[in-house]
């Protein structure tokens, strides 16, 4: 999967025409609202370059470098999401817990259904042994993708593994399987080791 979401679009500007209804525009008007839309398309095609520069230094393993680009981004506009996920990961990386969830936490607050943060909340709180609360993030994933093949594998190793709901985890599998174009060899030895361990509770 890839994480890294971009969120600076380079959006197509509205061309500023005469148009027979709306003659009575001065020549001064018209020239203004394009003087306008090309200085937002400049910001945005600066914006882009910023976040491109960031995600390479990111993809290189340069997070200090990517970090400072990332959170100069943030100053000029909080409610960009891809600089906010991208440092979440970032302090995932370099082990930092609780800086990757104030991250995350940021992503969720200005869109509530993003599945990359959702994800990785859910792995965070895994590690932590708060099992309830990543099944939830996950569950909030699938509401919105029902066949999320991450979420639908995540969830089913974390009702396996850790919640011993395994009648759950099975149809979770299965269903991971059953989606994909190829059977994953993997997941068949899932299937029949969990298929076994509930014959062996009943």
């Amino acid at each position: 999967m890839n994480y890294f979401r971009r969120l600076f679009y380079i959006v197509s500007v509205p061309r500023i025409g005469v148009v027979l209804s709306v003659l009575l525009l001065s020549a001064c008007a018209g020239t203004a609202k394009k003087t306008i839309a090309d200085k937002q398309l400049n910001l945005q095609i600066e914006l882009q370059n910023r976040f491109d520069q960031a995600l390479e230094h990111q993809t290189k393993g340069e997070y200090e470098q990517a970090k400072v680009i990332y959170q100069s981004l943030l100053s000029q506009n909080s409610a960009l999401i891809s600089p906010s996920l991208n440092l979440g990961i970032i302090a995932v990386k370099q082990t930092q817990k609780d800086e990757a969830k104030k991250y995350f936490d940021a992503v969720l607050s200005i869109d509530p259904k993003q599945n990359t943060a959702l994800t990785y909340l859910a792995l965070l709180a895994r590690e932590a042994g708060k099992f309830d609360q990543a099944e939830s993030y996950l569950r909030q994933i699938l509401e919105v993708e029902p066949n999320n093949l991450n979420a639908i594998r995540n969830l089913g190793i974390l009702l396996d593994l850790y919640r011993g709901r395994l009648a759950e985890a099975l149809v979770l599998y299965e269903k991971y399987q059953s989606l994909q174009v190829e059977p994953d060899p993997q997941l068949k030895d899932w299937i029949f080791d969990t298929r076994n361990r509930l014959k062996a509770v009943q």
